[in-house]
């Protein structure tokens, strides 16, 4: 069995952080959500994976390149027209051949068992089967299941609210591919409001097949995530870590690291290869903290927080979440979210949200968490107004910077390559490659010694 995963999209809804990646490619604790994928394959004897790339492709080939060193063989399929998800599948038909196959989404994240649960239940159907999991309120793309059969699909609105959902994958018969080809190009059952889809969405497959009587099985699995908007990272974080803390069962020091005495550490974590801990410092695990790292005094990490590797973090610092690679975080200051490599946050800055790499974070700078209302935080992409639930702070794209003092109010998005000038109090979203400045109205008085004689 073969394993197809759908990567080519813009990633749109996912902006700042789809400009200079395929969305897939976001890291999350410091691996890809791609890697992730790939490995539940591997895991599940699947070793024969084709990726179908398109936006920012190179960014896959050059990290996965011929698959080997993640255990498999990755072929690349080029989906040079972005017009769908089922167009994507079409795409790797040749490569596929005459057997059946497994096919992901490319932003989602899932648990281990899933896949071994579609390959149990392919024989008893005469197509496939598809992923499904309860709606719990959110939206995407709803089914009618009758007799554990896929019937109907709809999009997920407060007429289905109570309706499962397609989690974006499945396992497909080899027969599957003669109604593929009946895609229709306006997906209007899965539109915003009045305005239907203009692609092929895979998930439509669902009433082609039940309208010819071999409907998919829907097969009942555990939550997945859809890293559909960009502070989704951080949901999908958060259950990384609780994984990756069921393997964390001791303290594990690595050759040639070392916890300096007065160093406080409660709870279990792995410090890598020549890190150091310095004297003063309060550790709480699980934490995780990569190679040639090193935490200055005073400093203060949190549970399920990931350091990655080369980084230097402190005097003085509290932190929690994932820090990336070659990060330098200076003495006072404060993060919690995710931070990507090569990022530089300087002294007294308080900083919440979710940072793309090669931020610049002036000193000074101060986020904004919460609302006045204490509504959850709102978030608009492109003109479409969101609720981000508990995501708390701002999406600050790739390459972008602040000044000094620089204020960002919470629920912002801060365009890749972009500068928020020194002072500036950010209200709305700034633009990919614009620079915001704060104007000054100033007066000149005489000041002479007479002042200090009255």
């Amino acid at each position: 069995m073969k394993g197809v995963i759908l990567a080519a999209g813009k990633g749109e809804k996912f902006m700042p952080f789809s400009y200079y990646r395929p969305k897939p490619m976001f890291p999350v604790a410091n691996r890809p959500l791609l890697e992730y994928t790939i490995e539940r394959l591997v895991e599940e004897g699947i070793k024969e994976i084709g990726i179908v790339v398109g936006h920012r492709q190179g960014r896959i080939k050059s990290y996965f390149k011929d698959g080997r060193n993640f255990g498999c063989t990755i072929t690349y399929i080029n989906q040079a027209d972005i017009s769908g998800t089922g167009q994507a599948l079409l795409e790797a038909r040749q490569w596929v051949g005459d057997e059946d196959f497994i096919v992901i989404y490319g932003d989602v994240y899932f648990g281990k068992e899933v896949i071994k649960k579609l390959k149990e239940k392919i024989g008893k159907s005469k197509t496939g089967v598809a992923a499904v999991e309860d709606g719990e309120g959110r939206y995407g793309i709803a089914v009618e299941v009758k007799d554990n059969f896929i019937i109907n699909y709809h999009w997920k609105d407060p007429h289905y609210k109570d309706y499962p959902l397609l989690s974006g994958i499945y396992c497909f018969k080899k027969e599957i591919w003669k109604y593929l080809q009946f895609l229709p190009d306006i997906t209007e059952e899965t539109g915003n409001g009045i305005f239907p889809l203009q692609e092929k969405e895979l998930g439509s497959i669902c009433k082609v097949l039940a309208e010819e009587g071999k409907p998919l099985i829907g097969v009942k699995i555990g939550k997945t995530i859809d890293m559909d908007l960009p502070w989704q990272p951080l949901e999908i974080f958060e259950c990384v870590v609780k994984e990756m803390e069921k393997e964390l069962k001791k303290k594990v020091v690595e050759e040639g690291a070392r916890i300096e005495e007065g160093a406080e550490i409660e709870g279990n974590i792995y410090l890598g290869k020549n890190s150091v801990i310095k004297k003063n410092v309060m550790i709480k695990g699980p934490v995780w903290i990569g190679e040639n790292t090193v935490i200055l005094e005073g400093s203060q990490i949190l549970p399920y927080t990931v350091i990655g590797n080369d980084c230097i973090i402190g005097p003085h610092c509290r932190i929690w979440g994932s820090i990336g690679n070659k990060c330098r975080i200076t003495h006072c200051a404060e993060f919690e979210g995710i931070v990507l490599d090569e990022s530089y946050l300087v002294h007294y800055c308080e900083m919440a949200g979710i940072f793309g790499e090669r931020s610049e974070i002036g000193a000074g700078t101060m986020v904004g968490t919460r609302r006045f209302d204490d509504r959850p935080n709102q978030v608009i992409i492109n003109g479409v107004k969101y609720e981000a639930g508990k995501f708390s702070g701002v999406l600050f794209g790739d390459y972008s910077r602040t000044g000094i003092g620089a204020m960002l109010m919470p629920g912002r998005i801060i365009g890749p390559s972009s500068i928020v000038g020194p002072g500036v109090i950010l209200m709305k979203n700034l633009e990919p490659f614009k620079m915001v400045l704060a104007k000054q109205e100033q007066e000149e008085i005489p000041w002479k010694q007479n002042i200090y004689d009255k």
